[in-house]
């Protein structure tokens, strides 16, 4: 390819434009078609859109500040042209509306893929008017942070049989008494994600989606406190299949709910954040019984010290490990230098922590590539220069205090 010219963007981001009839042939023969910025990609990818985009597979219009994407643009552009589409995201789009993402998705038959995330201008109306006649075989639904949406689309979600994710964080009007009653007819769901939800009856609808989806490994929930969260509510849920757990903002979470995870020897995310009533010995019991965790998110406990070894000495394939706002000492941190896989490590807010073994740390675990340690209200200005100096001779580390 030969670039005609390059031209500066805004705010120091600069865009290279291919000539027309270059950008015409390559249409014809690219399976997906990225398009992050839309700066006018001009008439001309619009001019050939009826010979190029029938038989693309993929969509991906994502917006960027200072991007606004119509209804008009859309449906005038790709309006029916993507027969044969499969994945279609359309994030962040504030100004789409439900007719012109309702006739999309009806001229995409084998549409497998939605992510209408951001679009907080669409309504119930776009699953139950637009789509009322038309149920395509979606796999993943992402709805996340659409503020309209109440639990009437469930009406919709229920006839989704093949779906396998369904990401919904952050909307506000949607309800555990709602989940509670379509995922009974999801029997393929492999991923949840209810985070930021209307607290009603959360609980419940979580059990219920333990209960009725055989395939569940992925798991997201935040916001319990409201719901009294506890062991009651998980004693007997089927959690052995879990890989993935995140749980936010539950106070009510202690020891005994995480009583049930201890037979989740599949489980390698763990997040449990802001959950001031765990302490070490629920952390540790869970170190000794899910060794293959990977990425752990103690942000916000009431752990100190010998959660961290336990981690350190039965998890050896630990990855990422975020410590932030937790009540961990200097020592604390020396069983880590055994960590070979260790590549993330997050300390920001740990008041306790002077920094005295950081850059022993750093020396031992090559794999550490990132490191945090902001808002340490101890940590002295000579470990401050030791970690930055540290971090200026080797290039690949980054180093934030």
């Amino acid at each position: 390819f030969h670039f005609l010219k390059s031209r500066q963007m805004g705010q120091g981001t600069s865009q290279v434009t291919l000539p027309f009839d270059v950008l015409g042939e390559t249409m014809s023969f690219i399976d997906d078609i990225y398009i992050f910025r839309l700066f006018g990609l001009t008439k001309e990818l619009w001019k050939y859109k009826q010979t190029h985009l029938q038989q693309k597979q993929q969509l991906h219009l994502s917006n960027f500040p200072g991007v606004r994407l119509r209804d008009k643009t859309l449906i005038r552009t790709f309006g029916d042209t993507c027969n044969s589409l499969k994945t279609l995201v359309l994030t962040n789009h504030q100004e789409l509306g439900d007719s012109a993402i309702g006739r999309m998705i009806r001229s995409a038959a084998t549409l497998t893929m939605l992510d209408v995330s951001g679009c907080c201008k669409i309504t119930n109306d776009l699953f139950l008017c637009e789509l009322a006649t038309h149920t395509p075989p979606l796999q993943h639904l992402d709805i996340s942070s659409c503020y309209n949406l109440s639990d009437p689309i469930f009406r919709f979600v229920s006839r989704l049989t093949t779906l396998k994710v369904f990401r919904a964080e952050g909307c506000t009007m949607l309800s555990g008494i709602g989940l509670q009653r379509v995922v009974r007819r999801l029997p393929n769901l492999e991923v949840l994600n209810v985070e930021d939800w209307n607290q009603e009856e959360i609980a419940d609808g979580v059990k219920n989606a333990l209960a009725n989806c055989p395939k569940l490994k992925s798991l997201t929930v935040g916001g319990l406190y409201r719901t009294g969260l506890n062991g009651k509510h998980l004693q007997g849920a089927e959690v052995g299949r879990l890989e993935e757990l995140k749980i936010g903002g539950a106070e009510l979470v202690d020891a005994r709910a995480l009583q049930p995870l201890l037979y989740c020897n599949k489980l390698t995310t763990f997040h449990l954040t802001n959950c001031p009533n765990v302490r070490d010995d629920a952390v540790a019991a869970l170190a000794i019984a899910c060794t293959n965790l990977r990425d752990v998110n103690l942000i916000g406990s009431n752990i100190s010290g010998e959660a961290v070894q336990h981690l350190a000495s039965y998890c050896k394939n630990l990855h990422t490990l975020n410590l932030a706002r937790c009540k961990v000492v200097d020592e604390a941190l020396l069983p880590l230098q055994n960590c070979e896989m260790l590549r993330w490590l997050s300390l920001n807010w740990c008041n306790s922590l002077t920094g005295v073994h950081l850059v022993q740390l750093l020396k031992c675990v090559p794999s550490l590539v990132y490191l945090s340690a902001c808002r340490c209200k101890q940590l002295t200005r000579e470990v401050r220069l030791h970690l930055l100096e540290f971090a200026a001779n080797h290039p690949v580390v980054q180093v934030k205090v």
